[in-house]
């Protein structure tokens, strides 16, 4: 009787921390069926946007993905079906040795390698499950410690503690009939089938077209941010908003997201059309900025003000971003441009 079983080939991804925890398992599943991230990082274009009461008017940033997620798995041969089931053990069990791979929504609450989540917050998380051993009654997961700490590894998951976790989130925080469970298979069809040059050239015209498409939403957005950043010093720094923790939580939370979408950006510019191009360095700028702006307001977050030196710094690191902003966008298109007129013409 089969004891244990593994998918061969399953590596964590670290590159960087894209969007959420979904990716994180997602990534390595289109690796190890010897495909192309490329069409995923390419499926999103991020515009800033005006805030709501909520943040006082903090500015905020919306994502605009281009194709439905199972629609890129599917143009790459990788089916995705999501089950139903009352004996999650067996069921993980059986998709391994089948050779499928599962994404498991699970509860962080049961998980007791989690040390910043275990007893103490339910929340909705999602790992890669690959393999299992009887005899240590465990699954072969990938992983993260802690919810700050974006970097994956291999861990063992108990059959007690995955059973937990799973039921956990089944009844604690699923808000639909979704069950939690997407077991993933490659179509025999596209088994030997790699991802070409062409394929990638035609990812990337894609993306051009579309972002070129929606040039006018960005810089929109751009203008939205140069209010904000024009107002930043009445509307943040003088309204007390540092005596409102709940907000000032929000906020930090946006400032993520932005930190997030802007390592994105710059991630996928570099591995796509290479070092050296004029917009890379407006991107790492532009990260530094949202960077140290996240910092001061982490940092501050416990004072009801921060100090003038800080207030200045972070005052002009704001009014820095419209500009920056600009220039990179308009470099990003010159790239893209001269892109499309060597490759494709």
């Amino acid at each position: 009787m089969t004891t244990k079983g593994i998918i061969r080939n399953i590596k964590a991804w670290n590159d960087l921390y894209f969007k959420n925890c979904y990716y994180s398992a997602l990534f390595p599943v289109i690796l190890q069926f010897k495909k192309s991230i490329t069409p995923v990082l390419l499926n999103d274009i991020y515009t800033y946007k005006e805030g709501d009461d909520s943040t006082q008017g903090f500015i905020s940033m919306e994502h605009q993905s281009i194709k439905e997620m199972d629609d890129i798995l599917k143009d790459m041969g990788i089916n995705s079906q999501v089950k139903s089931t009352t004996n999650v053990i067996q069921e993980l069990k059986n998709s391994i040795d089948a050779n499928r791979p599962v994404l498991l929504f699970i509860d962080c609450f049961y998980e007791k390698i989690r040390f910043d989540a275990y007893n103490k917050h339910h929340w909705v998380h999602i790992v890669l499950v690959y393999g299992y051993d009887d005899e240590i009654q465990a699954f072969d997961i990938l992983e993260h410690k802690y919810a700050t700490g974006f970097t994956y590894d291999e861990f063992k998951f108990s059959y007690e503690d995955a059973q937990n976790c799973y039921e956990g989130y089944l009844r604690n925080l699923s808000r639909t009939d979704f069950t939690g469970y997407i077991e993933y298979s490659l179509d025999p069809e596209f088994k030997d089938r790699e991802y070409t040059p062409d394929d990638e050239k035609n990812n990337i015209a894609s993306f051009i077209d579309t972002i070129t498409s929606r040039k006018t939403d960005i810089f929109e957005g751009i203008a939205t941010l140069r209010t904000f950043a024009d107002n930043f010093e009445d509307r943040v720094l003088n309204n007390n908003l540092f005596s409102d923790k709940n907000m000032v939580e929000k906020i930090n939370q946006q400032l993520n997201h932005f930190r997030v979408s802007k390592s994105v950006e710059r991630y996928r510019l570099l591995k796509v059309f290479g070092e050296g191009n004029p917009a890379a360095a407006l991107a790492d700028e532009l990260l530094e900025h949202w960077g140290y702006i996240a910092g001061v307001f982490g940092k501050c977050g416990n004072s009801e003000k921060l100090n003038k030196a800080y207030s200045d710094s972070i005052t002009k690191k704001v009014k820095n971003l419209p500009e920056l902003e600009e220039r990179y966008f308009t470099s990003l298109f010159q790239v893209l441009e001269e892109w499309r007129v060597k490759t494709c013409d």
